[in-house]
This record gives structure tokens, C-alpha cells and sequence, in this order.
């Protein structure tokens, strides 16, 4: 258990066994990948850099700053991005949660897959964005780019999308 945690590698970061940062963690792979899924895995917030990353956590995910081309993240409860970080994920993003997913800050995905099981999913873009399978309650897109969709899109409830001036 730490409060806080940086680690920084020339290549690839994995884990033994699961990991508890009450408040912050950072890891810094660049180039390479960044495994953390043990399903005990605990952390505050979580900054990622790195060609792939995949975290699974126990309890709310909270993404602070990320800059990866692929990123898998999964949890039972929700995923979220804080104020003043930024993730960019430029080529997928596969996220599952059993509750909410709200990444609605100042965000660059290129193509997003989501399943939020029994909650909400909430996505901010600042260029254009693919969806790729959708499941939520309800969706809430806005992106300053153009949409698209290359997979199901299964929403029960209420979708808004919002796309740059003249983009459909």
C-alpha cells in the first residue's frame, strides 16, 4: 500500500500481484506496453504513457493524464477522467465498467469501444471519433470533429450526439 507511486521504465511495466495507491500513480513506458491487471488493483488516480495499457481495478477508475495508441481498461463500478487531465488514446480505447463511463474532458480518442453494464456513458472528443460497440443506458457524445460508427450501438435509453459545425 503507498500513497503515491511513479515508476518509469525503458520497457515493458507488468505486475505481480495487486497494487493499492490511495491517492496517485503514475506509469511511464513510452513506447512499450503497461499491463496491470490484477483485478485488486486499487488506485486513486491513474496516468498512463505508453503503446498499449491495460488496467483492471477494483472500485472507481480514475484517469488523470494518459497518452497511449491502445488502452484497455475494466472495472465493476465507474471510470472516470479528471478535470485538468487529458487522455489520448489514437487508436482504441475498450473500456468496460459495470456502472458509468464519463471521460467528458478535453479528450482525443480515435475510435472508442464501451460497455457500461448497467450505467451511462458520457464521452467528450476534440477531433473526430469512430464508435465502435456501444452499450450503455444512455449516450452523451460531443466531438468538434466528425462521427462514425463501425460497430452496434445499443443504447435503452436517451443518445445526443454532438458533432463539429456541419459534421453528421
Amino acid at each position: 500500500k503507498a500513497t503515491n507511486l511513479t515508476v518509469t521504465a525503458g520497457g515493458d511495466i507488468s505486475q505481480q500481484g495487486g497494487l493499492n495507491v490511495t491517492q496517485h500513480a503514475g506509469f511511464d513506458a513510452a513506447g512499450f506496453a503497461i499491463t496491470l491487471t490484477d483485478q485488486s488493483n486499487s488506485f486513486g488516480s491513474i496516468s498512463l504513457t505508453a503503446q498499449t495499457a491495460r488496467v483492471n481495478q477494483v472500485g472507481d477508475m480514475t484517469l488523470h493524464n494518459v497518452d497511449v495508441a491502445e488502452l484497455t481498461l475494466a472495472t465493476l463500478d465507474n471510470i472516470y477522467d479528471t478535470e485538468n487531465g487529458q487522455i489520448k488514446v489514437s487508436a482504441n480505447l475498450q473500456a468496460t465498467s459495470g456502472k458509468n463511463v464519463k471521460l467528458d474532458g478535453n479528450n482525443d480518442f480515435a475510435s472508442v469501444s464501451v460497455t457500461a453494464s448497467s450505467g451511462d456513458v458520457r464521452l467528450n472528443d476534440v477531433n473526430d471519433l469512430d464508435l465502435g460497440h456501444i452499450v450503455a443506458n444512455n449516450l452523451t457524445l460531443t466531438s468538434t470533429g466528425n462521427v462514425t460508427d463501425s460497430g452496434n450501438i445499443v443504447v435503452s435509453g436517451l443518445t445526443d450526439i454532438a458533432a463539429g459545425v456541419g459534421n453528421n
